[in-house]
């Protein structure tokens, strides 16, 4: 298990379609949902579009405002963070009683694919304390 996880008792759906519906509403680059498992490859930040030949042309003409814009787009392009995020069930610590139901459990762990793990673990706070804050089971351990 990844250092960056937390624990929860909602389905795996609804932590999945919230992290998507996040990334979509940001205007991130569209995650990739593996339908087998609970896994979704993902980027948090914006890409920096290519310029055509026309707009590099423009660029030798640019005033002060456009090329501002420009270096805050590139500038957030640096702060791009791939992740990957996948959902798995615990197995049960304790026996359960005969006839009664357990809630099932999910881990909920974020893999970075980046090599900066101070980005990725921003990232992963931003998210925990953010959109995914929801999801947090507070009564369950944080650590297996």
């Amino acid at each position: 298990m990844s250092q960056h996880h937390f624990f929860t008792k909602l389905t795996p759906d609804v932590v999945e379609s919230k992290l998507c519906e996040y990334i979509r509403e940001n205007g991130f680059d569209e995650p990739v949902v593996n339908p087998q498992k609970y896994e979704v490859d993902f980027v948090l930040g914006k890409s920096v579009a290519e310029k055509t030949e026309e707009q590099v042309a423009e660029t030798l003409t640019q005033e002060d405002n456009d090329l501002d814009e420009e270096l805050e787009a590139a500038m957030e392009s640096l702060d791009k963070v791939a992740m990957k995020l996948r959902i798995t069930k615990q197995e049960p610590t304790e026996e359960v009683k005969e006839g009664e139901e357990e809630d099932a459990t999910y881990v909920v762990e974020f893999i970075g694919k980046n090599e900066d793990t101070f980005r990725v673990a921003k990232a992963v706070d931003a998210l925990k304390r953010g959109h995914l804050m929801f999801a947090i089971d507070e009564e369950l351990p944080t650590v297996v």
